[in-house]
């Protein structure tokens, strides 16, 4: 009994390890195209954790929506 906790904890701990692998990335990602980097947590979570890429994915990102608006004023101010 006392082996298949070991092995439980293990399993657990490399749970743990893989899950913040992959949230710290996304949560650069996330900041860079100027979505909250806490969206990244939701990749632990099953089933939400597509919705969010799905979300990230297919809506105008803050990021380049905010350079269109400085590009816009620059050619205004220039011409």
């Amino acid at each position: 009994m006392a082996e298949i906790g070991r092995s439980l904890s293990q399993f657990m701990m490399w749970l743990l390890i893989i899950n913040v692998i992959a949230v710290l990335p996304l949560w650069i990602i996330f900041r860079k195209a100027g979505f909250p980097g806490w969206l990244s947590l939701t990749q632990a979570i099953p089933v939400v954790n597509f919705l969010v890429l799905l979300y990230v994915a297919l809506m105008p990102w803050p990021a380049v929506r905010d350079l269109k608006r400085v590009a816009k004023d620059a050619a205004k101010s220039a011409g």
